[in-house]
């Protein structure tokens, strides 16, 4: 049943005033408007503030022990005793949330539910997969949802905030185009700061150009304890960075123009 919940402004999400929560089942709600009503919530709530960190993440819901459920994709490939392949099926949910710089969860500010597909099983040398427009891609994922953050929130200031899974060209170059900050956890060691495009001797990755910084300051983390048996512990984290130009992706180097043209490319 429905029931009314008298808090503050800044109680969590679903406890706030004059809202309503209920389970049901009705064929004319349709999941997309629900969820535009509560993302548009969510950035009317971010303009209250300075900076608001987008925070995305994919999440998996398996439903293999349900064999009569239809439009499940297949996740993971496992190898079994008896069979050579068993599959895991269910639903991928990739997901924005919104949070202040305090960690006050604000609500969503985009999502979506999709299965997934397998690709083509590649014949050649040449991955296909490789020479596929990002669109068609399931990365494409990551790219989605900041244009639709972007176009939510306009010029309220948002830094998204992704795993190494988001550690992708095509990502940051879509987040300079589109002026949204993004904050990404390395997981390729990137050739940066090229002259040219052409092949160089002494090239220079990312790890090395991090190793040479000096830490811009630290802070101490607390970590709380998982069970009774651990105890809390407390890190330090001292941040570096540098500015570099990412080098582009090699089947769109053609397209760069050369440093005696007087113009760069910086992503």
């Amino acid at each position: 049943m429905p029931r009314r919940v008298r808090l503050t402004k800044h109680a969590p999400i679903g406890q706030r005033p004059k809202q309503h929560t209920a389970s049901s089942r009705n064929d004319n709600v349709e999941v997309g408007e629900v969820l535009a009503v509560h993302c548009c919530k969510t950035a009317q709530r971010a303009r209250e503030h300075k900076t608001v960190l987008a925070l995305q993440d994919t999440s998996y819901f398996v439903y293999t022990n349900h064999p009569k459920t239809g439009g499940l994709g297949k996740m993971s490939l496992k190898k079994g005793k008896n069979v050579k392949k068993i599959y895991s099926t269910g639903l991928m949910v990739h997901t924005c949330l919104a949070l202040t710089t305090k960690g006050l969860p604000l609500g969503l500010l985009d999502q979506k539910i999709f299965s997934r597909k397998l690709r083509k099983r590649n014949t050649g040398k040449a991955n296909l997969h490789d020479h596929l427009p990002i669109e068609e891609k399931e990365s494409y994922r990551w790219l989605e949802a900041l244009e639709n953050t972007k176009a939510l929130t306009g010029d309220t200031e948002i830094v998204t905030v992704c795993d190494r899974e988001a550690d992708l060209y095509d990502f940051f170059k879509r987040s300079q185009q589109i002026g949204a900050p993004v904050l990404v956890r390395a997981n390729a060691d990137r050739t940066i700061n090229r002259s040219s495009r052409y092949s160089e001797k002494k090239r220079r990755k990312t790890l090395g150009a991090y190793a040479q910084t000096t830490d811009s300051g630290s802070y101490v983390v607390e970590v709380p304890k998982r069970s009774r048996r651990n105890t809390p512990k407390k890190g330090k984290h001292a941040p570096q960075w540098s500015l570099c130009a990412l080098a582009p992706l090699s089947s769109i180097l053609p397209a760069i123009t050369s440093a005696q043209h007087g113009e760069t490319s910086r992503h």
